[in-house]
């Protein structure tokens, strides 16, 4: 088709006047835009109105602080101290209960128990030997526990060896001063049978006097015996007489000596277990004592290795060097316990703290983390402090709150003592026009008081 044929199938007609344009079949009111205007702003305000009065808004207490484990970090700590010998861990270790964490010097202490082991071990073998002389044994019973280890340990089979010698000293020493006085007693016998021997004798021959000076003084008295042969019989009958009461005399003499012999070997017996009594009381009050310093030596020593109380995570060391000082009851490191319950610890300003209740529901933000993608973890108040305290850095006032996080929520996200949080906790619910009337309401308050 040629291009003046297209022209005339499809004629360009030119424009109108604005005049000559279609006008509307109805008339348009200003008016009536005015009033449909008015109507719509009228029916939002109602709206609002409405909405205000009847929506419920929750308000809440925003507070910062730090995570923390809800019993809190342990420390380990050593009463007595010492230098360092080897430290076992590191912060961030992982640990668990009974595990050792440091290692101090032995080298004093173990002098010390060896010390108080020898004295113990001493006076066991005293009071076994001090035993046995009471009961008159034939001879010392030691301890099983003590012979065993006298095997292995020369100086204990010292003691012992030494303890055995004393025991057959003693007995010997008691026996040989017994004998002594036995012997004289045996002598004493042997001389008092040869008295009555010759009191015997001496009795014979007086009676064989007696006879012959009865004779003599019969003949005397017919006068067929001198007289001076009479007094010479009576002098003879008088000698004997006298030399038989001197041994009869000799004799109770000699029968006492037996006596206080016999009384010496009771005596000698008794003195010896009096003070051996003595000597073993005061031996078990030794013992008893070097025993209890014993044990406390060897709790000191096994103290030495330092272990973990706890199953956790080692932090905040406070030594790192081997032959460093610990000095006593100092801090060594903190543990953080495996299991406890995670708290945040915050700060809420005095003017938030109307409304707050424990047990209040509350929403744990983690400052630390992307808060566009990090999860809001749940948790519920646990403590409110009673009373107002102070910030000692800052001097501002504040209530402390912990609140509980729900380790459950947040699935994904690792978190751990020390970390900032911020805490929201919704507090009561009111509408917008009681939040809007409140100052007004405050103020009247305030101007009729």
């Amino acid at each position: 088709m040629k291009l003046s044929e297209l022209i005339e199938a499809f004629p360009i007609r030119a424009a109108q006047p604005a005049e000559q344009q279609a006008k509307p079949a109805y008339p348009v009111s200003s008016r009536s835009i005015i009033m449909a205007g008015c109507l719509v702003i009228a029916g939002s305000f109602g709206s609002l109105a409405a909405w205000s009065a009847t929506a419920n808004l929750s308000t809440a207490a925003i507070a910062k602080g730090t995570l923390a484990v809800d019993t809190h970090r342990k420390s380990v700590q050593h009463l007595q101290g010492g230098i360092i010998r080897e430290i076992l861990v590191r912060d961030g270790q992982r640990v668990h209960a009974g595990d050792v964490v440091l290692r101090l010097d032995r080298t004093q202490t173990q002098s010390l128990v060896d010390m108080l082991r020898s004295q113990v071990d001493l006076g066991r073998a005293e009071e076994a030997r001090m035993i046995a002389e009471r009961t008159g044994a034939a001879a010392v019973s030691f301890p099983p526990d003590l012979l065993e280890r006298a095997r292995a340990e020369p100086d204990l089979a010292t003691i012992l060896s030494g303890q055995k010698g004393l025991f057959e000293s003693r007995r010997q020493s008691q026996e040989g001063q017994t004998a002594i006085l036995r012997n004289r007693i045996a002598q004493s016998r042997q001389q008092i049978d040869a008295m009555k021997v010759q009191e015997t004798a001496k009795r014979s021959q007086s009676t064989l006097i007696e006879k012959e000076l009865k004779g003599l003084r019969a003949l005397a008295s017919r006068g067929n015996a001198p007289g001076n042969k009479v007094l010479q019989y009576e002098r003879e009958a008088e000698r004997i007489a006298a030399e038989r009461g001197e041994i009869i005399s000799n004799m109770a003499m000699v029968k006492q000596s037996i006596g206080e012999a016999e009384l010496q070997i009771m005596q000698v017996g008794k003195t010896f277990l009096e003070q051996l009594e003595a000597d073993l009381r005061k031996t078990q009050a030794s013992l008893f004592e070097s025993s209890q310093r014993l044990h406390a030596a060897q709790a000191d020593l096994a103290r030495l290795d330092v272990r973990a109380p706890y199953t956790g995570t080692v932090v905040d060391m406070a030594h790192h060097t081997v032959d460093g000082v610990v000095t006593p009851g100092s801090r060594i490191l903190d543990i953080i316990p495996d299991g406890d319950q995670i708290v945040a610890e915050v700060q809420i300003r005095p003017g938030d703290i109307d409304g707050l209740a424990v047990g209040m529901p509350a929403q744990i933000r983690f400052t630390s983390f992307n808060q566009v993608e990090t999860p809001v973890r749940h948790g519920q108040v646990l403590s409110i402090s009673a009373d107002r305290l102070i910030d000692p850095k800052t001097g501002a006032p504040y209530y402390g709150m912990r609140v509980l996080v729900d380790v459950r929520s947040g699935e994904g996200l690792t978190i751990s003592s020390g970390m900032p949080a911020e805490v929201v906790v919704e507090k009561q619910e009111r509408t917008l026009f009681a939040y809007l009337i409140q100052p007004m309401r405050e103020t009247i308050t305030q101007a009729i008081k």
